[in-house]
């Protein structure tokens, strides 16, 4: 398990969150079939009541290569398409350290889907990092009234080396409706 990243009394997370790449390992049944699963997996998990109302815009990123390369990066979107790292870790080579600033870039296919994504960031440690994700698929999560999620499984490339993880583009629903909006009238 990688050391885990624990907040308190961040917005909505307000009784705290924990966020900690760990092997799973099992088997799940499907139509019959019996499918072996051994991988890595984040364990993404708050405490407390979530308030519904206005969210933020927020990104979530996180891949795995192996217990010693591994990456998450969370970010808010304020201005329309600038979104900025506030939070996360890398572990690279088994040395694990806090990120706290960078920027997470977005290409969107033509429904505004998210296709690629690249995050550039430095860990408290001044090392810096680019990782490259390509979404391998995406379905809507609606968690609340409140909360639309694309979320994507994704394929990262980082510091050389390549693993799995996730996307989660998370807008308030009238925000998303807006942007698809402007993106419609821009062309694009």
């Amino acid at each position: 398990m990688i050391r885990p990243l624990v907040t308190n009394g961040t917005p909505p997370f307000n009784k705290g969150h924990i966020d900690q790449i760990c092997r799973i390992t099992g088997e799940m049944k499907l139509e019959g079939d019996t499918i072996p699963i051994d991988c890595l997996a984040m364990r993404d998990r708050s405490w407390g009541p979530r308030q519904d109302g206005r969210q933020p815009t927020v990104g979530y990123n996180y891949a795995a290569a192996d217990p010693e390369n591994a990456f998450l990066a969370v970010s808010q979107c304020k201005a329309t398409d600038i979104w900025n790292v506030t939070t996360g870790f890398l572990m690279r080579e088994g040395e694990w350290a806090e990120v706290h600033e960078g920027r997470r870039f977005v290409e969107r296919d033509a429904e505004g889907h998210p296709v690629t994504i690249r995050i550039e960031a430095t860990d408290d440690l001044g090392r810096e990092f680019e990782a490259e994700g390509t979404a391998v698929n995406n379905n809507v999560f609606k968690t609340y009234p409140s909360m639309l999620c694309w979320n994507s499984l994704m394929d990262w490339h980082c510091d050389g080396w390549q693993g799995w993880g996730e996307d989660q583009d998370c807008w308030l629903p009238r925000r998303w409706r807006d942007h698809r909006a402007a993106q419609a009238l821009a062309g694009s």
